[in-house]
């Protein structure tokens, strides 16, 4: 069974799979979240080689999917983004109520900016995780739905 050892993190999944892939705020720690796109990202474990679990916001554009290692801010990437590093063909997705391997695409340049910026359009808070964060700029990482992986 994956894990996640952040009690926070713990309450945003139980909502997630209690709703239907859908954050509710049944719980006290999910309520700052509810109506927030966020799909579950399963990786394995840079260090640990643990397979790990981590609700993460996300930008569906068209037919694609992209999540921001935003880490609220912080000076360090999030340790998701170190195991799709680690481990990028062991990512998979909980969306809705669907669970399907996903290819991973660090994006860059020109490409990485034009989907932050369309987060941060509709996520504003984006901007300000970017400005916490420097000098680190936020990766932004496609999630590329790997046809017939239904898990």
């Amino acid at each position: 069974m994956p894990q996640t050892d952040q009690p926070l993190n713990q309450d945003i999944i139980r909502d997630f799979r209690e709703n239907n892939g859908h954050i509710r705020g049944t719980s006290p720690l999910s309520k700052p979240f509810k109506g927030v796109p966020l799909l579950l990202l399963h990786t394995r474990g840079a260090h640990s080689g643990l397979e790990r679990v981590n609700p993460v916001a996300y930008l569906a554009d068209e037919n694609r999917l992209f999540v921001f290692a935003s880490d609220g801010g912080g000076p360090k990437h999030p340790a998701w983004f170190c195991n799709v590093l680690a481990h990028p063909e062991e990512v998979s997705v909980e969306l809705g109520t669907e669970t399907f391997a996903v290819r991973t695409k660090i994006l860059e340049g020109e490409e990485r900016e034009t989907f932050f910026q369309k987060m941060s359009a509709l996520f504003p808070v984006f901007l300000e995780y970017q400005q916490k964060a420097y000098p680190r700029l936020i990766p932004v990482v496609e999630l590329i739905r790997q046809t017939g992986e239904l898990l």
